[in-house]
């Protein structure tokens, strides 16, 4: 049987006030907490609450390791504790993506691959190197969309439309450097990636898929 939950909005300072569409419109308020609540109240099996905030948030647990081991969870607290760790490595990881401009370095590639369906594809990439504010390599779980498979790299490929891979290409071939470096950047706090590389309408591009391996 499905139960419609009460929704309770809740504005905070450190809110946000791009909250998604499908929770509704909320103008200018900075809305900090979305909590669907059961009528059960604490007695409820479970508790849905969304966290929207312009802030580094600590990663809490509840119910703690000895509630969770005396309730007989205990496999499942070591696997939740292992993905909320994976999330906070994530959140703080803070990056910029530099397309690859060394001397004698390649910058792009155009890839040729047969899909599961056996449909062959085609796809434009610029090879980028994930660095930190010091200019050091930031290891980040890539998944490679010719072969599914999640590989921890800081250089990868990034897929771009054939106008910018044309458009970067024939920047670099008048004097072997490339003027547009950069790609991107992932701020610290977020899980989302900030494209900065601009299409032929001078907007950002849309991110597309990523590939580890080109060899």
């Amino acid at each position: 049987m499905f139960r419609r939950l009460r929704t309770l909005i809740i504005e905070k300072p450190s809110g946000r006030t791009d909250i998604p569409a499908d929770f509704g419109d909320f103008g200018d308020r900075r809305i900090g907490e979305i909590w669907f609540a059961h009528p059960d109240g604490d007695a409820a099996p479970i508790m849905v609450k969304f966290l929207f905030t312009s802030q580094r948030l600590s990663i809490q647990v509840h119910p703690d390791d000895a509630a969770a081991r005396k309730a007989g969870d205990g496999k499942k607290l070591v696997a939740v504790t292992k993905e909320l760790r994976a999330l906070q490595a994530e959140l703080e990881q803070q990056y910029a993506l530099q397309i690859v401009n060394a001397p004698g370095e390649q910058s792009a590639t155009e890839r040729l691959w047969t899909d599961d369906k056996g449909t062959r594809a085609s796809g434009y990439f610029v090879f980028v190197d994930a660095v930190d504010e010091q200019g050091n390599p930031v290891k980040v779980p890539i998944r490679n969309r010719e072969t599914d498979e999640i590989e921890v790299v800081s250089r990868w490929g990034e897929q771009v439309p054939k106008k910018v891979f044309d458009r970067l290409a024939r920047d670099k071939q008048q004097d072997g450097v490339l003027d547009e470096r950069m790609f991107g950047e992932k701020p610290r706090g977020t899980r989302e990636f900030k494209v900065e590389l601009k299409g032929d309408d001078d907007q950002p591009i849309e991110r597309r898929g990523q590939i580890t391996s080109w060899n």
